[in-house]
């Protein structure tokens, strides 16, 4: 049985994690649609006979294949030895299911061994992890517009349900008439409906597009959700107290660079501003460490301020003859020592810790296991060819006879392997995809989304080796000085 389920809570999910949203008060399942082997989705509701107007619950009976009491269906598909369900990025459906919709609602006991994860057999596949970007490598379509949107809208329990009474009273008092109010709710339904209908249909196809799992694979992902379950101790004290002094830390940073800058620059991420005002008051051979690309003219097209360039800087700061001023050196080294923002982690925690321990954690067939990690087409990657020349070359022209730079050492590898149609993001000079691994210290390795997100320069590395010989300056005009 493929399954999917829709819910609607005061918590947010993106903040609390799985286990606490599943466990707070306010969260109920609002959708279930499902659908056992090749036969329809069907849709089931709990009875909100007395949360909606007539006519809207008429609508929504009416899209109903159940509701109130569990499917009898599912009940007997779980009783047999080989009944299995199906859910993509199971361990939320599952724990909906488990902890909501079998105590509150009545629906059958849901063991973990019965579950399968179409998300996880997706990535072994070697395809993107959300559900459309992974119908959309298989070419199966992509999602109705403005679907998430209303995802979104009946997820939140703090507006009023579309269709219930309060729902219809604020339309009506914004002008519209209550005819006109109800067709607007109905509406909201159809859009809510059909899109977890064609959520659960296309998680079918994915599931049949891709490579089954065999019994072992599934006994590890069992494992996996069982650590998952039973969480990971924190000792919430110490991440109370790096929580408070990282906010502490952050407002004295900011103050910091306003007051070196003379309010020019009005915080630690904003990355362009801070290497433009840097680059422009180092002297010439120390400005050039910044330079990270310039045009066929010779002309600065890009800088770099990452932690490797700006240690380098503060090294050569000191030895120099004309050294820049303290003002230069100074928001050097506040940078270098208050822009991290890796204690931001242990807020994380404390929002979603239950009874002192972290659960769901563990990303089965992630991509920190099977290497779906993508760097977008043409981007340059830096290679040592057989015979020890080094050069810049597009990823697509790298070679399984090529060695590549991994900011430490030349490392082989199996060459390059196409992962499909991918949404990508650029940040401080890489383009990839958003779970794509980046180091922003020499010991920390975090996504590019979330480098980006904090506004951390990528690390580069150490130099491979003076072999390399691109210029960052223009050429020698032999008539200047």
């Amino acid at each position: 049985m493929f399954f999917d389920w829709e819910t609607q809570s005061n918590a947010d999910l993106t903040v609390t994690g799985t286990l606490k949203y599943v466990l707070d008060p306010s969260t109920r399942p609002l959708l279930l649609s499902w659908a056992i082997d090749d036969g329809a989705v069907k849709l089931w509701c709990p009875d909100l006979s007395n949360e909606l107007t007539t006519e809207v619950w008429a609508y929504v009976y009416g899209r109903m294949d159940l509701h109130g009491p569990a499917p009898v269906e599912i009940e007997k598909l779980l009783m047999q030895p080989d009944g299995y369900v199906i859910a993509h990025n199971a361990g939320f459906d599952r724990a909906v299911w488990q902890q909501i919709a079998t105590p509150d609602y009545g629906f059958p006991e849901l063991r973990l061994e019965q579950v399968l994860d179409s998300q996880a057999q997706a990535q072994a596949s070697n395809l993107p992890g959300a559900l459309d970007f992974a119908g959309r490598a298989l070419g199966l379509g992509t999602k109705t517009i403005g679907g998430k949107a209303i995802m979104k809208r009946f997820a939140d329990r703090a507006q009023p349900l579309p269709g219930s009474r309060a729902d219809i009273e604020t339309l009506t008092a914004n002008g519209r008439t209550r005819e006109q109010a109800v067709a607007t709710a109905i509406a909201s339904w159809e859009l809510y409906c059909d899109y977890a209908i064609q959520d659960t249909d296309l998680m079918r196809e994915v599931w049949q597009c891709t490579r089954p799992l065999d019994g072992s694979e599934w006994q590890e992902y069992w494992v996996s959700e069982r650590i998952n379950d039973r969480g990971m101790l924190a000792d919430l004290d110490v991440c109370a107290g790096a929580a408070s002094y990282r906010e502490q830390e952050a407002a004295h940073v900011i103050e910091q660079i306003k007051e070196i800058t003379d309010g020019q620059i009005a915080g630690p991420t904003f990355t362009a501003q801070i290497n433009d005002w840097i680059y422009e008051r180092l002297p010439d051979d120390l400005a050039e460490l910044m330079v990270k690309q310039r045009d066929d003219e010779g002309y600065v097209t890009r800088l770099t301020g990452d932690k490797n360039i700006m240690t380098r800087l503060l090294e050569e700061i000191q030895n120099s003859d004309s050294p820049p001023d303290d003002a230069v050196t100074d928001l050097i080294e506040v940078l270098q020592f208050g822009r991290s923002s890796s204690a931001v982690k242990f807020q994380k925690i404390l929002d979603q810790a239950v009874d002192g321990r972290l659960g769901g954690s563990y990303v089965f067939n992630g991509a920190g296991q099977t290497g779906r990690f993508c760097l977008a087409e043409h981007s340059m990657v830096l290679v040592r060819n057989p015979v020890g020349i080094i050069e810049e070359r597009v990823i697509e022209q790298v070679t399984p006879d090529d060695e590549v730079w991994d900011g430490g050492q030349w490392v082989m590898h199996e060459g390059v392997v196409f992962s499909g149609v991918k949404g990508v993001l650029e940040y401080d000079g890489v383009t990839a995809t958003a779970d794509h691994q980046v180091f922003v210290s020499e010991d920390e390795k975090i996504s590019l989304l979330e480098a980006a997100r904090r506004g951390s320069p990528i690390f580069k590395g150490t130099s491979p080796c003076t072999q390399y010989t691109k210029s960052l300056r223009p050429p020698v005009d032999a008539t200047s000085e």
